[in-house]
């Protein structure tokens, strides 16, 4: 099961990955991107380089947590695909950002994916709405 969020930007593909790169680059950055975020920095690697991991602090329902992705994939503006560490890992597998071109605009598309999707569905699905 995945959580998907789809919107169109009118902007190039490289532009959207540019915004990401900012995003991820330091803690001052990524608190602009969301009121929930706390902090980001790099435990190694550099912006989307294969095997870099990202270590991020976010409020996810109230309660501060410290999640650590790796960068599986990256495809030059078009496509990342990331997996989270544990013990996250554990409930969600990861997930990816893409971009398409529709009408001369940006189709961005970022997606987590779950594991035991069914029982986590009905345990938490107020939970997973709100995210």
């Amino acid at each position: 099961m995945g959580i998907t969020d789809r919107i169109t930007i009118n902007c190039t593909p490289k532009k959207v990955f540019d915004t990401l790169t900012f995003f991820f680059q330091n803690t001052e950055n990524y608190k602009l991107w969301h009121q929930d975020h706390i902090a980001c920095y790099r435990k190694n690697g550099k912006d989307f380089l294969h095997g870099s991991i990202l270590i991020a602090e976010e409020l996810i329902h109230g309660i501060p947590h410290r999640l650590k992705f790796k960068l599986l994939r990256y495809e030059n503006n078009k496509f990342l695909e990331y997996k989270l560490l544990f013990p996250y890992s554990l409930i969600c597998s990861g997930g990816f950002f893409k971009t398409s071109i529709k009408d001369n605009k940006t189709v961005f598309i970022a997606q987590l994916n779950f594991r035991f999707s069914a029982v986590l569905k009905l345990l938490f699905k107020e939970k997973l709405d709100l995210i």
